[in-house]
């Protein structure tokens, strides 16, 4: 499975949160049975179906997100299979962005692991990322873009990373 990318913008000093789901796909099925409000994985995405529509020629339009001006839609012949996104069960999470700091006297750098505090669902189908304000506030004299991860250990697999993506951080309530 390839880690899904997800940029995260964080205020300093206000408090951060996302609820996330973990997916894996079944097997596939023809697409003209797919329905608005399924996931399923497009170029291994689980993508929100949002409308499916036949049109002439044997085609079948699917929309996916929110059916806003810049959510895609895309077309099928009547014939496509699609794989159907299934929620996997999270048993744990590990999540954290990455610090870079040098030593003066050396000169070496050294690379620290700050933690993202995680808690799962009590249903294990999804879980929530969060900093609150203080930990946020701290991260103040921090560069404006970090890189962090997200493992998840799951009964479908061992540890494996899910997500990757850049932690940017704007300026706020410094306190």
């Amino acid at each position: 499975m390839r880690a899904g990318t997800l940029d995260i913008v964080v205020e300093t000093g206000a408090q951060w949160s996302r609820q996330i789901g973990v997916f894996k796909p079944a097997t596939p099925i023809p697409i003209g049975t797919v329905t608005p409000g399924q996931r399923v994985f497009v170029d291994n995405a689980p993508l929100l179906v949002h409308a499916v529509a036949t049109a002439p020629g044997g085609r079948v339009h699917v929309t996916f997100g929110h059916g806003l001006y810049n959510d895609p839609t895309m077309v099928f012949s009547a014939g496509a299979l699609i794989a159907p996104a299934v929620s996997v069960v999270v048993r744990q999470v590990s999540a954290a962005y990455t610090i870079v700091s040098m030593d003066p006297d050396t000169g070496t750098e050294t690379l620290t692991a700050v933690e993202i505090g995680a808690t799962i669902a009590p249903d294990g189908l999804s879980f929530t990322l969060a900093m609150d304000a203080d930990t946020t506030a701290a991260m103040a004299d921090l560069p404006a873009a970090l890189s962090w991860d997200c493992f998840t250990l799951t009964d479908e697999w061992s540890w494996q990373r899910t997500l990757e993506g850049t932690l940017s951080t704007i300026r706020g309530d410094a306190r």
